[in-house]
């Protein structure tokens, strides 16, 4: 088997997901959950190896992990791509996340006050 064709697996209807579609939401939670978990894991270490885990983190992570995960998993080319979650990856998106957020309510503020 190549391995292309092993990136391609059936889906609930009997087709195949296509590389550019990989995603399935009702099969990939498991898969998902254990990745949202080592996000976690991996920037609480980092944050902590930085001495930056302040009581602010502490409240704001779990949220933010969450929002990095679906943000990766909406942008990830591929499985396999989604799978590695590399602390130094990963500490990059979370600021493009906290930046994405930032001004988010930034215009939201904005347009509120015109």
């Amino acid at each position: 088997m190549h391995a292309e064709e092993k990136q391609l697996q059936p889906n609930q209807d009997g087709g195949q997901y296509s590389k550019d579609n990989w995603r399935h939401e009702a099969d990939d939670k498991a898969m998902r959950r254990r990745t949202t978990v080592r996000m976690y894991e991996l920037l609480i270490a980092e944050f902590m190896k930085n001495d930056k885990y302040s009581v602010e983190w502490k409240r704001k992570l779990p949220l933010l992990v969450r929002r990095l995960e679906l943000m990766h998993y909406s942008k990830s080319a591929s499985k396999e791509v989604y799978m590695d979650v590399c602390p130094k990856k990963m500490m990059q998106q979370l600021k493009t996340l906290v930046q994405d957020i930032y001004m988010e309510k930034r215009q939201t503020q904005m347009s509120g006050n015109v």
